[in-house]
């Protein structure tokens, strides 16, 4: 219901939302509904992209496998920032990618989400200070800077043009909400947050992999109680 009530259209499309929705629910511990919604919302904000059901699923499993998230957490806040990182003109592996690095050092998924869609607004409606800020360090600042599959070079000159420093990303990123993230990534381990989105880049096939894991668990832990029972049947028939 929730795929067709969000706007999915046609029933092919649907169908393999479905499935995938499935996939995504048995590997990650979720319900159907919980594991549609996240892929709808990110499929909604994406559009224009034609991000599938698919490519949503496969970059949320590389982001619970590198961070410290789950998938219910990213289902629950996805909707709350992909909208922005689109309007951005953010990729969706990058914007999960992201998420997946800001939480790896232990920030909350909420808190990340939040601080990325600060992070963006700042670069979507750009302050006088901000601007100043930015042509003082020599720095391109807006949209037009992580366009284009260029948001892990900007951070990259991020990092280089303010040293790290909170007083000049305080007057680039005057929400307060965006120096999370910000500060997490310019002053943490720079070259595993551009593996991540790496990886989220590469995600193909992980929600497949995931699944397969999880049946195979689930058929050993079936056999397992079997064998339990059976056992315990032949000792209650002995007494």
């Amino acid at each position: 219901y929730s795929i067709v009530s969000a706007g999915v259209k046609g029933t092919s499309t649907q169908l393999k939302t479905l499935e995938i929705a499935n996939s995504a629910a048995l590997a990650g511990l979720v319900d159907t509904d919980t594991a549609a919604k996240a892929l709808v919302s990110s499929m909604n904000a994406y559009a224009r992209s034609g991000l599938t059901a698919t490519e949503a699923s496969d970059a949320l499993f590389v982001a619970v496998r590198e961070g410290q998230t789950t998938f219910g957490e990213l289902a629950a806040n996805i909707g709350t920032v992909a909208p922005v990182a689109a309007s951005a003109g953010l990729a969706y592996s990058e914007l999960i990618g992201a998420i997946s690095g800001v939480t790896k050092a232990g920030i909350r998924t909420d808190i990340a989400t939040t601080g990325i869609r600060s992070l963006l607004s700042s670069m979507i409606k750009v302050t006088p200070q901000a601007a100043k800020e930015a042509e003082r360090l020599g720095l391109e600042f807006g949209t037009s800077a992580v366009k284009g599959g260029k948001f892990v070079e900007f951070l990259r000159k991020l990092k280089t043009a303010t040293k790290g420093n909170e007083v000049a990303l305080g007057k680039l990123f005057p929400n307060v909400r965006a120096l999370g993230p910000v500060l997490q990534v310019v002053n943490g381990d720079f070259d595993d947050f551009k593996r991540i989105l790496t990886e989220t880049k590469e995600a193909l096939g992980s929600t497949t992999k995931a699944a397969e894991i999880m049946r195979e668990n689930l058929d050993f832990e079936m056999k397992k109680n079997t064998a339990n029972f059976a056992l315990l049947r032949q000792a209650l028939a002995e007494l």
